[in-house]
């Protein structure tokens, strides 16, 4: 696979006088989206020629912070600019990597202390431009079965849970009432007695 990293043009992607010697505040236009389809038809060209597969393996745009301090004008700019990458390449069977996760050019808001606008500060706020145009999903991962958060859901809610892990103490040969005690205390959230319970339910007993 040969992979390129592309950004052009430097006066829109690389909007940082600190970073880059760039003025911020431009915005993205028509003439810039064409630039994007052209270099894709370009490299989509190239491959085809030479019979190989390839990637855009690094492009991304300082994003946007006020339209005046850093990045582009519009807070919807890097989105229009990230929806022509994905038309263009992705669309057409080649891949892209975005530069990056938590930098000037991140995929997120740049909800940053006004001193450092270098990383994401609050939190990873999706940017819903950017990820629309690479239609990316914020996906929240559930708790796994068998994940401490799970157990002590599931001993409070799930009476048929409850009596299996019952069950099993009794059979491991525990007394019923340190058996109560472990679950009570296990429902509170306790670490230590949720594994315990977690040791209880290792043969897979339980649906676990």
């Amino acid at each position: 696979v040969y992979g390129v990293h592309n950004y052009e043009p430097i006066a829109f992607l690389q909007q940082s006088m600190p970073l880059r010697g760039k003025k911020p505040g431009v915005p993205y236009s028509e003439k810039i989206a064409a630039g994007v389809w052209k270099d894709a038809a370009l490299l989509a060209s190239w491959a085809n020629k030479n019979k190989v597969p390839v990637i855009l393996s690094e492009t991304g745009c300082i994003g946007y912070v006020d339209g005046k301090s850093e990045g582009p004008k519009n807070e919807d700019d890097c989105g229009k600019y990230a929806k022509d990458v994905y038309d263009a390449y992705v669309a057409n069977g080649m891949p892209v990597t975005w530069w990056a996760l938590e930098h000037a050019k991140t995929i997120y808001l740049r909800d940053a202390d006004p001193g450092d606008k270098w990383l994401p500060w609050r939190g990873l706020t999706p940017n819903p431009h950017i990820f629309s145009g690479l239609h990316l999903v914020n996906v929240q991962p559930k708790p796994k079965a068998g994940s401490a958060s799970s157990i002590s859901e599931k001993l409070k809610s799930d009476d048929a849970f409850l009596a299996c892990v019952m069950k099993q103490g009794m059979e491991w040969g525990f007394p019923a009432a340190k058996v109560e005690s472990v679950i009570e205390r296990a429902k509170q959230g306790s670490p230590k007695h949720i594994g315990r319970v977690e040791e209880l339910i290792s043969n897979g007993a339980c649906g676990q």
